[in-house]
């Protein structure tokens, strides 16, 4: 992930950094195309989407852990597959 695949506007150079700025601020169309990057990009990490994915590894986590290893008499007794 970086700022600029957010939409960010990014620079070292804070003279070129404020030049960006002033280009979003004057020009329609870049604004709308960085406002659009920026909400497509906040999209993926909504509050439900991060939830969803919490649940599927915490249920992985789970189910990993609740995996016991069989006793020796377990195995004895178990019909061959």
């Amino acid at each position: 992930e970086t700022l600029h695949e957010a939409g960010a506007i990014v620079d070292n150079d804070f003279a070129r950094l404020l030049l960006k700025i002033s280009n979003v601020l004057v020009d329609d169309t870049l604004r709308q195309r960085v406002e659009k990057r920026a909400m497509e990009y906040a999209g993926r990490y909504s509050w439900p989407k991060q939830a969803e994915r919490h649940y599927r590894l915490a249920d992985r986590v789970t189910a990993v852990h609740s995996r016991r290893p069989l006793a020796a008499e377990q195995l004895a007794t178990r019909p061959a597959t």
